[in-house]
């Protein structure tokens, strides 16, 4: 795969003396400028020297077949030999062409025009062909960068293929060219690591220096951004705790990276698993002091942190930056620090804020957020001062997100405390309903017994007045006692009807007049009826009317001369029963709301333990037996922390004395 230009690092030495700027207390603004200039300067040196080493080298490389091929596959030119022939004063080159990063414009002195180099030597001259390297098989070429190529391999001594990066011919006579290419063998030789590319061999072949590594199926992170810009969560996350992991180890033995980008970082072929390569400007404890010379920066620039762009001292936490902006470009699917030119970009890195994740990307939970965040501090002492630290935050998130995961892919169910307190709440409905009914009922039984003794009574204190009167055959003073009782009553709101009827069945006096003269017929529907003491009662059901009807007999001296129906309204009394019931009904409603509350509660109180034992147990599918629940409770769940910590510290036991090497992830 052809590298992208920033997956090319930038190294860049000291001004010449005569270059240096005078003493004076610049602007960051102008410290970044100035940076930018010394930079182009420093390329045009070295565009300068590649060329006088190839040119010095050209007779043997010019012998090397062009057409020579490798496991069929043609043998690409070295791009290092192509000599182009520069004007002094010459535009500035694209330094990243994808983001418009474009170094200082040249000054407005005229260019002197280009001359050419003689035919002979302005062509590409390929590396030697390669077939076999002491006990190595070489297969076929898989890619090149700007100062190598690599090879794939096959070693029969450990019967495996491998992946052998040969410096190009052209570079191999450049001292700095070869100690960059010698410092990423010993700085990566120097870890062994899951995560990082382990170098298995270093030698040379007819004085060009080679590194056997192991063989990475895979693509560089940046290509997989630049397909989909944007990672899953989890894929996101998943990386970079891998990531810190990483650099955890390689700090804790004194090598600093110095070049985290995602052209550095292998996605293999799983997806989620990554390898971290090129260790070529990292910089290991104790070599050339701990501080590089004055002005020199290296790594790239959308990457580097505040300090290294300063050219400051620099450790491991320069390295957690870089993680952080490669987090935020797998999240974001964007870099952090945009700008027009290196000055701009040198300020923004140095002094501004990026733009906010969520506002990037909106289902970013706000602890990735902040780890992001921490990251990228501005000062080292803000940021995670470990990979472990940083190893840590991500794994507080990758379970946070595997929680929430799960939940998504669990079938929707209501949680024990909902079921409990739905449960306490049916109970609580049904036995509240029962009880109810049966007050409703009771209460109902009695006020119509209550009403029956005093509707009874009513009807024969009535027809008692009436008998004489019957007695005499005087119907028109009947009359006038029914209208006079019906004032008295109708105005209390006790008496709906009278009526006095003779021996023959007919109404010889009512308060409905319309009757008078009728045979009597019974209005409405009679719902309940019961007798006591001779006075028969009936419960009347009529459209928009509610009656008690009480008849009782005329007697004089045992002889029966006609009757006397009472009706008395049964609003007031169904009215009490109405609000005896509302009563009994918002009682119930607030007994099954306390008791759902009591019950939701109390499950709840009971799933927390239950909640953080399954956690643990997933902990444990993990591989993760160093976790622990850790805590003390005077419960039967105690008796289960302890039992589930034996368990996980018997697991970890065994695990170590199987497979020591997890100790070092």
């Amino acid at each position: 795969m052809k590298p992208s230009p920033d997956d090319i690092p930038l190294l860049y030495g000291p001004l010449d003396p005569a270059e240096a700027a005078p003493i004076v207390t610049p602007s960051e603004e102008e410290m970044a400028r100035h940076l930018a200039a010394q930079m182009n300067r420093q390329m045009d040196r070295q565009i300068v020297a590649g060329t006088a080493n190839a040119l010095s080298t050209s007779a043997a490389l010019g012998a090397m077949d062009e057409g020579q091929q490798i496991g069929g596959e043609p043998q690409d030119f070295d791009e290092t030999t192509l000599v182009l022939v520069r004007t002094e004063k010459r535009p500035a080159p694209r330094l990243h062409e994808d983001i418009g990063i474009d170094l200082p414009a040249p000054s407005t002195t005229a260019a002197q025009p280009a001359q050419p180099l003689p035919a002979a030597t302005v062509r590409a001259v390929p590396d030697a062909p390669l077939r076999e390297l002491g006990r190595y098989r070489i297969h076929q070429r898989l890619g090149r960068g700007g100062m190598a190529t690599v090879y794939r391999a096959h070693d029969p001594q450990a019967g495996r293929d491998i992946a052998i990066k040969f410096l190009h011919a052209s570079m191999c006579e450049d001292p700095d060219a070869r100690s960059r290419f010698l410092r990423e063998a010993h700085a990566a030789g120097a870890l062994s690591h899951p995560h990082i590319v382990a170098v298995l061999d270093v030698d040379e072949s007819e004085s060009r220096p080679f590194i056997a590594m192991e063989l990475v199926i895979g693509m560089p992170l940046s290509a997989k951004l630049e397909a989909t810009r944007q990672l899953p969560l989890r894929q996101a996350v998943v990386i970079g705790l891998q990531l810190a992991r990483a650099l955890d180890y390689a700090h804790s033995r004194g090598v600093v990276h110095r070049d985290i980008k995602p052209g550095n970082i292998m996605l293999l072929a799983d997806g989620e698993s990554i390898k971290v390569t090129d260790f070529g400007i990292a910089h290991m404890a104790g070599t050339a002091g701990d501080r590089p010379p004055a002005g020199t920066v290296f790594g790239t620039p959308q990457y580097m942190s505040p300090e290294q762009i300063r050219g400051e001292q620099v450790d491991g936490r320069t390295d957690l930056f870089s993680a952080g902006v490669v987090l935020y470009q797998m999240l974001a699917g964007e870099r952090p620090f945009r700008a027009e030119n290196l000055a701009e970009l040198a300020a923004r890195v140095a002094s501004e804020e990026p733009a906010p994740l969520l506002r990037k990307r909106s289902d970013v939970p706000a602890s990735l957020r902040l780890v992001v965040e921490r990251c990228l501090a501005k000062t080292a002492a803000q940021r995670w001062q470990t990979g472990q630290e940083l190893a840590d935050a991500l794994l507080r998130v990758l379970s946070e997100l595997e929680v929430a995961e799960d939940d998504q892919r669990r079938p929707r169910q209501l949680p024990l405390r909902m079921k409990a307190a739905a449960l306490a709440a049916a109970l609580m409905t049904m036995l509240m309903a029962a009880v109810t009914t049966l007050s409703t009922q009771h209460q109902s039984s009695t006020w119509l017994h209550q009403a029956g003794i005093q509707g009874g009574a009513l009807a024969r204190m009535l027809a008692a007045q009436q008998a004489q009167l019957v007695l005499a055959d005087d119907w028109e003073t009947v009359a006038l006692q029914v209208q006079a009782a019906m004032g008295t009553g109708a105005g209390t709101g006790e008496l709906a009807n009278l009526s006095v009827i003779d021996k023959a069945g007919v109404v010889r006096s009512s308060s409905q007049p319309q009757q008078v003269g009728q045979a009597y017929v019974a209005q409405g529907l009679a719902v309940q009826a019961w007798g006591v003491n001779g006075v028969q009662g009936r419960r009347i059901s009529s459209p928009g009317q509610h009656l008690l009807s009480f008849e009782a007999p005329v007697l004089v001296q045992g002889k029966t001369l006609g009757r006397v129906v009472v009706g008395v309204s049964a609003a007031p009394a169904l009215a009490a029963q109405r609000d005896f019931i509302n009563l009994m009904l918002a009682c119930s409603a607030a007994l099954v709301v306390i008791l759902a509350l009591a019950a939701f509660f109390l499950a709840r109180l009971f799933a927390k333990p239950a909640q953080r034992v399954e956690e643990a147990m997933a902990e444990i599918v993990k591989g993760r037996y160093e976790h622990r629940i850790a805590q003390a409770r005077s419960d039967e769940f105690g008796g289960l922390y302890a039992s589930f910590d034996a368990m996980a510290q018997a697991l970890q036991r065994r695990d170590e004395g199987h497979t020591p090497a997890r100790k070092s992830e």
